[in-house]
């Protein structure tokens, strides 16, 4: 499995607090990137402009803490 799908796999374990989906499911993340030195840019898209901002965080800091701990 390629980096690419390993991090979206982890990101897929990632649930918005409020539907307790995951955010990959929801379409939350509108890009993911890995450059050739293993760096990984994940942009994510809110639900709503009125998506309160602790679940923006929560859901950012947890999408952040899932691809860290990769191997």
């Amino acid at each position: 499995m390629n980096t690419r799908a390993r991090v979206l796999e982890a990101l897929s374990k990632v649930h918005d607090p409020e539907l307790d989906e995951p955010i990959t499911s929801l379409g939350f993340v509108t890009s993911c990137e890995v450059s050739p030195d293993g760096e990984v840019e994940i942009v994510l898209r809110l639900p709503t402009p009125q998506c309160a901002p602790n679940f923006a965080y929560l859901m950012a800091a947890d999408a952040r803490n899932a691809v860290r701990r990769l191997p």
